[in-house]
């Protein structure tokens, strides 16, 4: 189940880009387990898991998105970032 659902490039491209409501599933499993360097991971998806997780953290800590979990099952978790507002305004100064 350990699937990838964005790397951590393509997570800051999205925050980038996304609007205030915008849904991104930044990853799909057990995001605990899947960022360790366990028999049964990757050690190159390990690390990739792991960085996605702390670009999605570092978002939230600055306050560009809010972090939520659906549950599917057990160890089934799909991990979403919700654009926050206020970081795409078109600003006019006069």
């Amino acid at each position: 189940m350990n699937m990838l659902a964005v790397s951590p490039q393509s997570f800051e491209d999205w925050l980038a880009k996304s609007l205030r409501g915008d849904v991104l599933e930044y990853h799909r499993g057990y995001l605990v387990a899947d960022r360790l360097v366990l028999p049964e991971n990757d050690r190159a998806t390990a690390f990739a898991i792991d960085a996605t997780g702390h670009a999605a953290l570092r978002a939230s800590d600055a306050g560009r998105v809010c972090l939520v979990q659906r549950r599917h099952g057990p160890k089934d978790y799909s991990y979403l970032a919700i654009k926050r507002g206020g970081t795409n305004v078109n600003r006019v100064n006069s």
